[in-house]
């Protein structure tokens, strides 16, 4: 009998082990910190993105503490990873600090703020390739408080200046990331000779353009964001080659990112500061959908003089260069690495310069009008 129940307490501890490691069944894929310019006052300070593989619980305590407060999330039942504990650490000056980490209840993101200087909120969205995704928000509340006292707050807080006209090109993948290779191409290779040429053609036309590569070296996606937050460009363009399982998949596709995309799930905004900071971001994503179509319609125009392209259209999704920029942004897929006639028109030097063509004169009506 003595022997039976030391072989039944050993059972019931192995159980109990495969039971834990079951409930532990969601991981944190993802980690994007996208900063803004903590040397030009804008509404957004930064935004922390995280991915899952499956959709996350989440449960929220605030806390008041002598001069701050703390706002804490759980996700339970969760696994994250050494690497994105440190991605997510943030120490810096702008009012609020972040911290990561793991026990047996789950993912503890743990976020300390003034609350005279942030605002925070966090919504729930499904990415381009559906993935869940979680995304806090860091707004500027200094100036949310100087912006409520103004009759029209709206027109002094675009950081979007047209007599500038300095332009963000993102060069998609580079380096680690080769992004898509088919019949010989590589993704990276194909974005960096269309946004060379881009950028030597807006140069042509008194444009000042930044490149987030301009070799092949890479890049995360964050850093990608931030360093165009930095610039305090007017505009942003990430060009992207394509890819399907379906050969027979073809065209150009333009996106860009609009609100309603996201669902809030909590903010500390008043609904004085949450109609300031909406207003702000909506206008900001009509100029995004505005410089889309242009782009689009202009680069189609391009393109179809000499070969017959099919037209993909301007769609929205949730792409974290787009999610993390503070100007107008949008991402231009410029065809199907996987259609065989496309990766040729795209091996081609004269094809790229189509495209290229296409794009600057959609730019520039964008800075025109």
């Amino acid at each position: 009998m003595k022997r039976i129940y030391v072989m039944n307490l050993m059972l019931m501890s192995s159980l109990s082990v495969i039971a834990a490691v079951q409930q532990q069944k969601n991981q944190v894929d993802k980690i994007f910190f996208h900063q803004g310019n903590a040397q030009v006052p804008h509404i957004e300070l930064a935004n922390l993105a995280l991915y899952f593989a499956q959709e996350p619980q989440i449960r929220y305590t605030e806390t008041n503490k002598q001069n701050s407060k703390q706002f804490a999330l759980l996700f339970p039942h969760t696994a994250i990873d050494k690497q994105s504990i440190a991605k997510i650490t943030a120490k810096n000056n702008l009012g609020y600090h972040v911290q990561a980490h793991q026990d047996n209840q789950g993912v503890h993101l743990v976020i300390d703020y003034d609350p005279m200087r942030v605002a925070i909120s966090y919504d729930t969205f499904r990415s381009i390739g559906l993935k869940h995704g979680v995304v806090i928000h860091f707004f500027n509340q200094t100036l949310l408080q100087q912006l409520n006292s103004m009759q029209k707050p709206v027109l002094y807080t675009t950081a979007l200046d047209i007599d500038k006209k300095k332009v963000v090109i993102d060069v998609g993948h580079g380096g680690n990331d080769m992004g898509a290779s088919c019949f010989g191409l590589k993704e990276k290779e194909v974005t960096l000779a269309v946004s060379t040429k881009l950028a030597q053609l807006l140069h042509e036309q008194g444009i000042e353009v930044y490149m987030t590569r301009t070799t092949d070296c890479t890049c995360a996606l964050d850093e990608r964001t931030t360093r165009a937050n930095n610039n305090n460009a007017d505009l942003f363009i990430s060009i992207h080659a394509n890819y399907a399982v379906n050969g027979l998949a073809e065209g150009i596709e333009t996106f860009y990112f609009k609100p309603d995309l996201l669902q809030r799930k909590y903010t500390v905004l008043d609904g004085v500061s949450a109609q300031t900071a909406q207003c702000i971001i909506d206008r900001r994503y009509a100029q995004s959908k505005q410089l889309a179509h242009m782009v689009h319609n202009n680069l189609l125009q391009a393109v179809q003089q000499r070969v017959p392209v099919r037209d993909r259209l301007v769609k929205h999704a949730v792409s974290q260069v787009l999610l993390g920029t503070q100007m107008p942004a949008i991402l231009v897929e410029v065809g199907f690495l996987s259609n065989e006639q496309e990766a040729k028109r795209l091996a081609s030097q004269q094809y790229i310069m189509q495209l290229a063509y296409g794009m600057c004169k959609g730019v520039c009506a964008y800075l025109d009008a």
